[in-house]
């Protein structure tokens, strides 16, 4: 699978080629050349090096978390029952919903899936998918399985759902309730999910008491959950997910400050990738 990719001295001083595609084209001499996927099996290639790569820089650049949320609202967007696909049905990039599918989703997924496994044992675990899978083309099954082979953590329902269903997560949060007893302060609440596509996730939750700032997980499934909170001090406010850490809908506040903050990062991502089309080879 030898190849290699040219960059023409016009486009080498353009600042996205060194800031972003000269390290994705670099990471697709791995994940690319030295491992490749099988064809009509699933893409895994692109959402892999999008996130080793792009999303990587953009943590450097502390614009991590404006990214995800970019990517969420065009996905949002752009995305709709008509031409939404799955991620196993990605081949190649064609167009702005099948990037948005084949690059961003499947790059928020091992987001999602390095928040699972934990940093160092994500890193481990490519590292070691990197050195046993050289000069081979694997599947997208088979890229899943080597995670789930390698790893405690039952990573069966995770790859199932988010490399076979289509759409993201939409939960929304109802029946708040407060109240006091002997044993504390207590904070009640549903999460609601459309049970025709219901996603199991594990929810982060920001949670402001009266005298701290607490962090929780609550693992999410059932299309409706109920939780129960308790806490030592009077909660003043929760946020969920607010550093946009799932693969879900915005909020029509969300939306509105994603588009104030940095509604031009994912079409500035869309020209880059279209250079870097005319350079690689």
């Amino acid at each position: 699978m030898p190849s290699y990719t040219l960059i023409g001295s016009s486009l080498l001083s353009k600042p996205y080629i060194l800031n972003q595609s000269l390290a994705h084209e670099i990471l697709h001499q791995y994940f690319g050349s030295s491992i490749s996927n099988v064809q009509g099996k699933g893409n895994w290639l692109e959402g892999l090096t999008t996130y080793l790569a792009d999303d990587y820089l953009k943590k450097l650049q502390s614009r991590d978390v404006l990214n995800r949320k970019t990517v969420l609202s065009q996905f949002q967007t752009y995305i709709n029952s008509n031409n939404d696909f799955s991620i196993k049905d990605f081949e190649y990039r064609v167009d702005k919903q099948s990037m948005l599918i084949g690059y961003s989703k499947f790059s928020h997924v091992m987001f999602m899936l390095e928040n699972k496994l934990g940093n160092e044992k994500f890193r481990h675990l490519i590292k070691e998918f990197y050195l046993t899978n050289q000069n081979k083309n694997l599947s997208l099954k088979e890229f899943g399985g080597f995670f789930e082979k390698n790893t405690k953590v039952d990573l069966k329902t995770f790859f199932k759902q988010w490399f076979e269903q289509t759409g993201m997560i939409d939960f929304s949060v109802e029946n708040m309730k407060t109240h006091f007893d002997n044993k504390g302060f207590w904070v009640s609440f549903d999460v609601l999910q459309n049970k025709n596509n219901f996603f199991v996730f594990d929810l982060p939750v920001s949670i402001q008491t009266y005298d701290k700032t607490l962090r929780k997980v609550i693992a999410i499934h059932k299309p409706k959950q109920k939780v129960k909170l308790n806490f030592n001090s009077e909660v003043l406010s929760l946020n969920f997910d607010d550093k946009y850490t799932l693969f879900r809908t915005l909020s029509q506040r969300e939306k509105l400050l994603s588009m104030m903050a940095g509604g031009e990062e994912l079409d500035k991502l869309e020209v880059e990738l279209k250079e870097m089309n005319r350079i690689s080879s």
